[in-house]
């Protein structure tokens, strides 16, 4: 027998529910979702780059967070990015943030579709958000949106970055990260 659709009026009423529950959720337009786990690349590419930021943002008022911290994209919409950097830094019991500067995903087979569709059409609408990077776990690959403009996938920049020896600009926090540091401890096809 199917479990029943679990429908809010709002997010606020999401969070609440959500709060009680085992297991973590997204909550986009209406739908909830279950977070499931990762693959031991996917957790080693997060594992390093949450760590690269941490270091190079060591100084600044921005910080970097895993998967742990939910972003707020709108009043419909909840998710749980891979990694974010906050330089509005939300208090300690705080389990959602609406003011990323930064929003990171490692793309599996199972999330390639969001992590290239969905996300880049409603990560863009959050107006502290400056950068979206993807990282691939099956070779060091990126892309990176940033914002160049208005608050659409349309006033943002796109750009790809491929092999180790490749760096990725983050200007909005002025640093630069390697990828051969964030694929570290990988064997790559």
């Amino acid at each position: 027998m199917a479990e029943p659709r679990l429908t809010f009026k709002d997010v606020e009423e999401f969070l609440a529910w959500e709060e009680l529950q085992d297991e973590r959720h997204e909550y986009v337009h209406g739908v909830v979702r279950m977070m499931t786990g990762g693959t031991a690349h996917h957790a080693l590419i997060q594992a390093n780059l949450v760590a690269e930021l941490r270091d190079k943002l060591r100084g600044s008022p921005c910080r970097a967070f895993g998967s742990d911290l939910r972003v707020r994209v709108s009043r419909a919409e909840t998710r749980f990015p891979d990694a974010m950097v906050v330089c509005a830094l939300p208090s300690g019991n705080d389990t959602i943030t609406s003011s990323p500067v930064l929003l990171v995903e490692v793309l599996s087979p199972s999330s390639a579709a969001v992590d290239l569709g969905d996300k880049v059409w409603s990560y863009p609408t959050i107006p502290s958000l400056e950068h979206y990077l993807v990282l691939w776990q099956t070779a060091p690959r990126a892309e990176l949106w940033s914002r160049s403009g208005a608050t659409t996938p349309e006033g943002w920049t796109r750009r790809q970055f491929i092999g180790l020896e490749t760096v990725v600009p983050l200007p909005a926090l002025a640093i630069d990260l390697k990828l051969a540091d964030l694929y570290e401890g990988l064997t790559l096809e």
